[in-house]
């Protein structure tokens, strides 16, 4: 860090370290719920009273053709890894919570209201949405 940082908003893996030693000081997370890394600091909505539940998240994608066994077997992967206990010990690491009892179903329509979402705050502030 350089130390003329005014506001930002980051991923905890990013900035962890230095808001544990003192560098940086967090003021809120952007998810609605508290993060196990830093229990202490407030959300958005609990800081500032506004909701605000904006957080980065990883899936897994594949094209539109990819045949149903394919998708069982990857899926069957991903439940497999994701109850590994050491996993969730990794996730922590890098201020992450795994999300459960995701479908097909359920992320596509979560990438759905992602993309809606930040259409509309695209559209709110007049930057041109791209097609």
């Amino acid at each position: 860090m350089s130390g003329i940082l005014q506001v930002g908003f980051f991923t905890e893996a990013t900035i962890g370290q230095q808001v544990k030693a003192g560098s940086l000081k967090a003021l809120a997370v952007t998810s609605a719920d508290r993060s196990p890394a830093f229990p202490d600091l407030p959300t958005i909505e609990q800081a500032a009273g506004k909701p605000l539940d904006i957080s980065p998240w990883f899936g897994v994608a594949g094209p539109p053709n990819l045949p149903a066994d394919v998708v069982v077997k990857v899926g069957a992967a991903l439940d497999k890894a994701s109850s590994d206990p050491e996993f969730f010990k990794q996730l922590e690491t890098i201020g992450a919570t795994l999300i459960t009892g995701s479908t097909v179903s359920t992320f596509t329509a979560e990438v759905g209201q992602e993309e809606a979402y930040w259409n509309k705050w695209a559209k709110d502030i007049g930057a041109p949405l791209q097609k």
